[in-house]
């Protein structure tokens, strides 16, 4: 019975030594990778982690070496690197280390990320090469953009003209938001322009700042014009930011979260 016993601790000595000696090596590849990390190793990085060959950036916030937590698990081990950020690793063919699959590695935009988790495009606890698949196909994305987009197209208009004054050339412009987004003045600028055709030189284009509108709002901006009383002609439209539009558009979305799976079955028009 004490053979036994004595036979029992001398396998459970090797066995848990064998295991501190991997976890080491372990902790040796986490380091490697992680400096990779930090330096945006990108050829590196792209050939370590499996599926993610198009990103172009990675990135591990509040990393602090010493939270690092590796977890044995059946086939491998589960690394903790930050609160945020994850791998997998386990062995090769050849008995060398590997990276599985990382969580929260790779830096997505920001924007299309929450959009895409709002509307059940992706799942935020997917493996990275499991997002950046499912992002890279623009339709969805694409598709959502022109729709938003041609509701602030038609339900965002501005109309005004000469507020009068003592000296008659005041304009009041008033801003109406028929949308459920809240829209930042930033997004947009009022062009206002004025013809006289008796007096040309009175003719100018004027452009206002916007202003933010909430939901179901209406805002007024006034300011001055060159020419007295009414103009000949008079046109009122908004301008967006066109570059920073469809981010607008993945910014403002009120989702359901099951945006994706309803274009995906063709209920959305």
């Amino acid at each position: 019975m004490k053979k036994n016993l004595l036979f029992v601790m001398a396998f459970m000595s090797l066995l848990l030594t064998s295991c501190s000696k991997e976890e080491k090596k372990v902790r040796e590849f986490t380091d490697s990778f992680v400096a990779k990390v930090m330096n945006n190793d990108v050829r590196a990085l792209r050939q370590m982690i499996p599926g993610v060959e198009k990103c172009e950036s990675f990135a591990l916030d509040d990393f602090d070496a010493e939270k690092v937590v590796v977890e044995k698990q059946d086939d491998g081990y589960n690394v903790k690197l930050t609160e945020n950020s994850s791998m997998i690793v386990k062995k090769d063919e050849d008995g060398k280390l590997k990276v599985d699959a990382t969580y929260g590695v790779v830096v997505f935009d920001p924007y299309l990320f929450d959009f895409a988790v709002r509307t059940g495009w992706i799942d935020q606890y997917m493996d990275d090469s499991t997002i950046d698949s499912l992002l890279s196909d623009y339709e969805f994305k694409d598709f959502m953009v022109d729709r938003i987009t041609d509701e602030l197209r038609t339900k965002v208009t501005a109309a005004g003209g000469a507020a009068g004054g003592s000296s008659m050339n005041g304009i009041g412009v008033t801003v109406h938001n028929k949308t459920n987004y809240d829209i930042p003045g930033d997004a947009y600028k009022v062009i206002y322009r004025t013809i006289y055709w008796a007096f040309p030189e009175d003719n100018q284009t004027i452009t206002f700042d916007g202003v933010d509108l909430p939901a179901r709002s209406s805002k007024s901006i006034s300011g001055t014009k060159r020419g007295v009383g009414m103009a000949t002609e008079t046109s009122i439209r908004l301008q967006y930011d066109e570059e920073w539009l469809p981010t607008l558009c993945l910014q403002i979305y009120k989702a359901n979260g099951h945006e994706y799976k309803d274009w995906k079955n063709g209920k959305l028009r």
